[in-house]
Parts: structure tokens; C-alpha cells; sequence
């Protein structure tokens, strides 16, 4: 895989009202820094995310990434990891951190996320079983060195992170994307299959990360959305990142020196609204978050004085009807009182994200899915009697037994209370 690493440093915030930046406090600084590197499948793979696909994918129409964005101070350090892909098992996530341990890193402050792209490689150990016709020895070969090369380059892209450390200066806000579009339809109660549905549950939030040098330079900008990467569509097999590969690019075209990370919200049952347009929807998608992350630099930001405090818990989550649970991993960031960012595994549905703004302090609250392992969909109470893909159908794509217990979403939203007692509502918010 072809290697570009671009390292930076940290950050700075407007949060003067007027918009303008202030200088970095002379006291012990955050520090932080960034770099990427180039994930894109040198040889043609069976592309993942549809079932239709038959052959390796034809060419590469955009390049796939992994970005590091290491935060914290001379005491402690956190690495967040965002990759092109569409899922990470947790085999690999595991033996990532396991490296970093030597680094001064413990498991929870290590963060794998990724974008979910449907125009990506099939990885070992995620979505067995939706690729008909399995694939053939050869091409199973392929699938399993790519994926056993991500885990040097994850290694890689975090420690060139940790290594460009720098005196930074962070803030966060919180702005809106409308293209996000509930996918289930409904009759009687029932699932009856995928279309666009204006009135369904969907989260539209769209909470961005800068990161400045001293002297108010634009070095990083970490931006999440909670919506499928399927604007691309099951008969587009050539390599291609969707959406938040595109927004990436726009940002970082706008800001020269900047790189740009997006990670996904709890949107497993939202789609990009419109697609089927192929490249033109998908730019048309990536344009309005970049407008948004730009509009959103012009504002002032949260300040984030305090390196991260991460906890990290895996809970066992029960299959209905059968005996048998699956490990599940809940991670957060505590950065002091200023905001506390969530990290779920699998493919969370909207009500996860928004019941969690609700018992928690939504203004203080950042909430990723598809990170640490993405294992299954992870449906909420609601929609469980509803039945249908997200509820059911997927499991067998992931090899799982069947749906989720309808105890679930409890299950997760307890242990993330109990992770993020920081986040918990107050009267108000200093």
C-alpha cells in the first residue's frame, strides 16, 4: 500500500463571541497531532456492503484512508483511528491497542472508528457471509493479506501520530446536516423493506472537532454524521470511499494543511437522501458537510483544556430465543466538563444516539458507532418487534444466530451512563 503520511499538530479555538481566535494558554498546553496513510487496495478484491457483487472490483475511483489523531498531554494520550472501511473486527482493533501498549497507550484510550463505505474491501471477519458467491480460494487469499496488512498500518498511522505531538489548542461545536433519511418502511407495525421515509427517527447532528496550532493555523478536523456511506450504490464495483471520503477531500482542498477525519454516528437505519445518482449525489452529500465544518470554523468553539480520560467495557449482549451472547465493546473520552465522546460497536440505529442526548447532557455528548468492532446491527427496543434487515435479515450477512434481545439497548445505554458519569445532565453547564 502506498504510503502518505502528513503530520500535524494542534489546534486552536474561537471562543472569543466575536469568532476570533485567542492565543494558546501558556500552561501546560494540550498536545496533539495527526497523519494518515493510504489504505487502497493495491490489486483488484471483492468489494463488501452488497450482496450482489460477483467478480473483484474494476479500479479505484478514489482513494481509501486511515487518519490518526493522537490528544492529550505529557501524562496522557489518546489515539483515535478512522479508517475507509466498512466494518473492523475486533481481532484487529485488539491487537492494534495491544501494540500501542509499548507506546504508553492503554486499551482505552485507543479508538478504531470506521466510515462504513459500501465501495470498500471485504475485510476477514466482517460480514462472512454476504459475498454470493463465496469467494474463491485466490480471491479469499486476497481478502485475508489485505486485512492482515491494516493492522501494521493502523500501528503505523498511530504512532506517527503520537510522535508529531505538539502544543495544540482544541474546541468542538455542534452543527446540522439534512441529508440523512430513515430507510425503513413500515406497514401494520411491520418491516416491509428499504425506501425513504421523511418522518422516520433520524439524527441530524453534526458535531466537528478543530485543531489549531498556536498561532490559530487550521491543522485537523475531525467531523461525524450519522448516515449510511451508501450513496454508491450494489452495482458500482470499483474502490471508492462515499460521502465522508469526498468530505474529506473537500475540507482538506479548502484548507490547505489540514487534514480531515470523519467518523459515523448511530445512523445504521438512515441512508444518504437523494442517491442513486452515483458520483454527482455523492458529491453533492460531501459538499454539504463541508460547507457546514466551514461555516461551523467561523463560529466560536468549545475549548477542550483537559486530555481525554477513557474507559473501556465490553458487556455481553443476548441473542433472542437461543443461548448464546456476544461480547460487545461500549468506549468513552471524558474530556474534563467540556464533552464526553461515546464509542459503540456495530451498526447502531438512530434511537441509541438520541436517547442517549436525552438521559445525558446533549450539549456536552458526541456519540460514533462502527467503532472497536463492527459485529452486527444493533437494533433498538422499538424497532426489534418491527422486525426486518436491521433487526433480523442482516444477522445472517454476520454469521449471528438471530436478533438481538429486546434488553439490548438498556444493556448499552447503562454501561455508557456508568462509563460517562461526566456527561450526566446538569442544571447548567458552566
Amino acid at each position: 500500500m502506498r504510503v502518505v503520511l502528513v503530520c500535524v499538530l494542534t489546534c486552536f479555538l474561537a471562543c472569543a463571541s466575536t469568532g476570533r481566535h485567542q492565543p494558546a494558554r501558556a500552561s501546560e498546553p494540550l498536545l496533539a497531532g495527526v497523519s494518515e496513510l493510504d489504505i487502497t487496495p493495491a490489486e483488484p478484491i471483492r468489494l463488501t456492503g452488497y450482496a450482489n457483487r460477483t467478480a473483484p472490483s474494476e479500479g479505484v475511483r478514489g482513494r481509501l484512508w486511515v487518519k490518526a489523531l493522537a490528544i492529550g498531554d505529557r501524562q496522557r494520550v489518546a489515539v483515535l483511528m478512522a479508517a475507509d472501511l466498512i466494518g473492523v473486527p475486533a481481532r484487529l482493533a485488539d491487537e492494534v491497542a495491544r501494540r500501542l501498549e509499548s507506546r504508553g497507550v492503554d486499551r482505552a484510550h485507543v479508538a478504531i472508528a470506521v466510515t462504513h463505505t459500501h465501495t470498500g474491501p471485504s475485510l476477514s471477519g466482517v460480514l462472512p457471509g454476504i459475498l454470493a458467491p463465496p469467494p474463491p480460494p485466490d480471491q479469499q487469499d486476497t481478502i485475508d493479506r489485505y486485512t492482515r496488512g491494516l493492522v501494521e498500518t493502523f500501528e503505523r498511522a498511530a504512532v506517527a501520530a503520537l510522535a508529531d505531538r505538539r502544543p495544540a489548542v482544541i474546541g468542538w461545536t455542534q452543527g446540522r446536516a439534512g441529508f440523512a433519511m430513515n430507510r425503513r418502511i413500515l406497514k401494520d407495525g411491520k418491516w416491509t423493506g428499504f425506501g425513504s421515509d421523511p418522518s422516520g427517527v433520524v439524527d441530524h447532528d453534526l458535531p466537528m472537532l478543530a485543531v489549531r496550532a498556536p498561532d490559530g493555523r487550521l491543522r485537523a478536523v475531525l467531523v461525524s454524521y450519522a448516515c449510511h456511506a451508501t450513496t454508491l450504490e450494489g452495482k458500482d464495483n470499483f474502490v471508492h470511499g462515499d460521502w465522508p471520503a469526498v468530505a474529506k477531500e473537500l475540507i482538506q482542498g479548502r484548507h490547505p494543511g489540514a487534514i480531515a477525519l470523519v467518523t459515523i454516528g448511530t445512523g445504521a437505519d438512515a441512508n444518504p437522501n437523494p442517491r442513486g445518482g452515483g458520483l454527482l449525489d455523492v458529491e453533492r452529500h460531501a459538499r454539504e458537510v463541508a460547507d457546514e465544518v466551514d461555516r461551523l470554523l467561523q463560529t466560536p468553539l468549545h475549548p477542550l483544556t483537559s486530555a481525554p480520560v477513557g474507559r473501556f467495557r465490553r458487556i455481553d449482549l443476548a441473542f433472542a430465543g437461543v443461548e448464546r451472547a456476544a461480547p460487545y465493546p461500549v468506549q468513552t473520552w471524558t474530556f474534563g466538563d467540556a464533552l464526553t465522546m461515546v464509542f459503540l460497536g456495530g451498526e447502531v440505529v438512530a434511537d441509541y444516539g438520541l436517547r442517549l442526548k436525552r438521559e445525558l447532557d446533549a450539549t456536552r455528548l458526541w456519540v460514533n458507532a462502527y467503532s472497536n468492532d463492527v459485529a452486527f446491527y444493533v437494533a433498538s427496543r422499538r424497532m426489534i418487534p418491527e422486525g426486518g434487515y436491521e433487526v433480523d435479515r442482516s444477522m445472517l450477512y454476520y454469521g449471528q444466530p438471530g436478533p438481538l434481545a429486546e434488553s439490548t439497548e438498556d444493556r448499552i445505554v447503562d454501561a455508557v451512563i456508568e462509563l460517562a458519569p461526566a456527561a450526566r445532565q446538569t442544571t447548567a453547564r458552566e
